[in-house]
């Protein structure tokens, strides 16, 4: 779809590549967070919620300009 939109493939391997990192990533902690908080002996359906939502979103976050920076390095080294 960005290559459609915006007409570059750089851009549309940025965000499909950045996008499934971070799903893989939402997957993982999903199903981390919960076990580890059971090791703990707290209730993982109480405390994981808030703390998955903002890992995912931070992380996501970061993944995404630490793709588009490597990206845009590797495929125009002047555009930085």
């Amino acid at each position: 779809m960005a290559r459609v939109w915006i007409g570059d493939a750089i851009v549309a391997a940025c965000v499909g590549t950045a996008m499934y990192a971070a799903i893989v990533l939402s997957a993982a902690l999903g199903a981390l967070v919960p076990i580890f908080f059971d090791k703990l002996g707290i209730d993982p359906a109480v405390a994981s919620g808030p703390l998955i939502t903002t890992l995912n979103d931070g992380l996501s976050l970061l993944l995404y300009f630490s793709i588009s920076i490597l990206f845009l390095t590797l495929w125009r080294p002047g555009f930085l």
